[in-house]
């Protein structure tokens, strides 16, 4: 089964936006998925924005062929979400498997190489 790649921000349209928020309230709690959770006002995630863009460009076809769905949240958005599951700050970057929390958010280095690294240990079981 192949992952889907969402945005939940206002980088779509306004019907888009709410067929995503609807597919990701109707699927978040199955599989695997790469959340990124950010605000358009935060310095940190402004910061680090480059370096995901491009590691979505980089690995977005092979993350979803192996079933990891990857969806970005901005955090006005969160409000009409089932599966916000308690972020504490921004940016927040983290994997949902079935609905549960694996492992601890991401907090290595903001780059295209540390994303990188953590999203593709998940892919092969690496992570705890």
């Amino acid at each position: 089964m192949s992952g889907q790649y969402l945005q939940i921000n206002n980088n779509v349209s306004q019907s888009e936006l709410q067929k995503n928020i609807e597919l990701f309230n109707n699927n978040g709690n199955k599989g695997k998925w790469l959340i990124k959770y950010y605000a358009d006002w935060c310095g940190h995630c402004n910061l680090m924005s480059t370096e995901w863009n491009n590691f979505i460009e980089n690995n977005k076809d092979n993350l979803l062929k192996k079933g990891i769905s990857v969806v970005e949240i901005e955090e006005k958005n969160i409000q009409n979400l089932k599966h916000n599951n308690d972020i504490y700050g921004y940016p927040t970057i983290r994997i949902i498997e079935n609905g549960q929390q694996k492992g601890t958010d991401y907090a290595g280095k903001r780059d295209e190489e540390g994303f990188s690294n953590f999203a593709l240990q998940e892919i092969s079981g690496g992570r705890k």
